[in-house]
């Protein structure tokens, strides 16, 4: 979770991309949705800095992972910042002996 934080702050649509799961499927979205609207943030906004805090993890098997925590995402536009709290509830699957986000995004 602290790899997204960085990524998303960095503007690293590659890092980005590594933490999802190949296999994302949330709502109707892929992997490719949910990349390519990270893309479209970074082309809309000049910075972008991100802060996740109030974690909870839950492991529900050797596989499978629950994450509950909050963020702060903050934006840069026009010069001015902007902020929005957000608190999330994503799903966590091991894959390649590394933790990818599955679902909630």
């Amino acid at each position: 979770m602290n790899a997204r934080d960085r990524a998303i702050s960095q503007r690293s649509i590659s890092d980005y991309s590594a933490l999802i799961y190949s296999n994302y499927q949330d709502q109707g979205r892929s992997k490719i949705d949910v990349v390519a609207q990270m893309v479209s943030l970074f082309d809309k906004f000049e910075r972008a800095e991100m802060r996740s805090h109030d974690r909870q993890i839950q492991q529900i098997d050797d596989n499978h992972a629950r994450c509950d925590q909050s963020y702060t995402l903050k934006v840069m536009t026009d010069g001015e910042w902007r902020q929005i709290v957000q608190r999330e509830q994503l799903e966590l699957t091991r894959e390649h002996d590394n933790w990818k986000i599955s679902s909630g995004l």
